[in-house]
């Protein structure tokens, strides 16, 4: 029994570290001998959908379902390979009945926001976002999705009100003071803006969520 762990250790360790080859070559090991163990092969269908093996990803997922039904990273998993694979409305299905029963898993009730966002459903990504914000107060990706929908709306109102609420809760967060940078310029407010846009150097170029003033 140890040396089977193992082999299932070694591969989350492996995700853990980016070692996207030797943690799917883990988890095979692993399933070879433990071939009905959901989380397995839930944690192998969420390894290969981020990997963009969609068909791969699938398999894996419904390999956990048939084995646990309601496994929620399964379902999760298999909702954010069908968004993915561009069939929204079957992923937002997916992760709705996730929800249901997991009401506080974040990663599927983000999953859903996203999925909303693109289902052009606006409304319902930013009552989805609350609830994650409410959860988790601090939650960088929330208040990402939760600026990006005020700025491709042009609510700049509430994009202030966004960005006062992170600095409340975060009052050095480097992203929410880039977003202000934006916010400043966008509405004329150069002096302050252009200081305020110094902040850049301080946040990596991937966790820039949303359009800057000088991209549009």
């Amino acid at each position: 029994a140890h040396d089977r762990m193992a082999w299932l250790k070694a591969a989350q360790g492996f995700q853990r570290e980016g070692r996207s080859g030797e943690a799917i070559d883990a988890y095979h090991r692993f399933l070879e001998i433990e071939p009905r163990h959901a989380g397995a092969w839930a944690d192998l269908g969420g390894l290969l959908m981020n990997l963009d093996c969609l068909d791969q990803a699938s398999e894996a997922c419904e390999k956990a379902l048939s084995l646990e039904a309601a496994h929620p990273w399964g379902r999760t998993n298999l909702g954010c390979t069908r968004m993915k694979q561009g069939r929204l409305e079957e992923a937002e299905g997916l992760l709705r009945q996730v929800l249901a029963r997991e009401p506080h898993l974040i990663d599927a009730r983000l999953a859903l926001s996203e999925c909303l966002i693109r289902e052009e459903d606006p409304e319902g990504a930013l009552g989805n976002l609350a609830k994650v914000l409410k959860q988790d107060p601090r939650n960088l990706l929330a208040f990402n999705k939760v600026i990006h929908i005020h700025s491709r709306r042009g609510d700049w109102g509430a994009l202030g009100q966004e960005i006062g609420r992170r600095l409340s809760v975060v009052p050095e967060c480097p992203e929410a003071r880039l977003e202000q940078s934006f916010l400043s310029l966008l509405l004329g407010e150069m002096p302050l803006g252009w200081e305020q846009y110094e902040i850049r150097f301080r946040v990596p170029s991937q966790q820039v969520s949303i359009t800057g003033p000088f991209d549009q």
